[in-house]
């Protein structure tokens, strides 16, 4: 009888706070982002085009690394302000955000 009732234990959802959730999505966005980075140095030529001032296509420039930044610090940003700003902040700063 005891097994009966810890197999049901063990197949209920757990349901989990939705800050905790929003910091797991961004977190997962930011290694998305590192992953894609991280391998595409690994691509022959690529090194070169970067120390040769390239960017894909484009030319890398001031506003191009503010542009990048910009991109690699808000979901940075997130991951913290998610857990820690209070329900009705938190909604709307991730609505806006996302």
């Amino acid at each position: 009888m005891n097994s009966e009732k810890a197999q049901q234990n063990a197949l209920e959802d757990i349901r989990l706070n939705v800050k905790l959730k929003l910091v797991a999505l961004w977190a997962s966005l930011m290694f998305f982002v590192i992953y894609l980075d991280y391998f595409h140095l690994y691509m022959p030529g690529k090194i070169e085009e970067i120390l040769a001032g390239k960017m894909f296509v484009f030319d890398i420039t001031q506003v191009s690394l503010l542009a990048g930044l910009a991109t690699i610090t808000i979901p940075a940003l997130m991951i913290s302000l998610s857990a820690a700003l209070p329900a009705k902040a938190n909604r709307w700063t991730n609505i806006i955000v996302a």
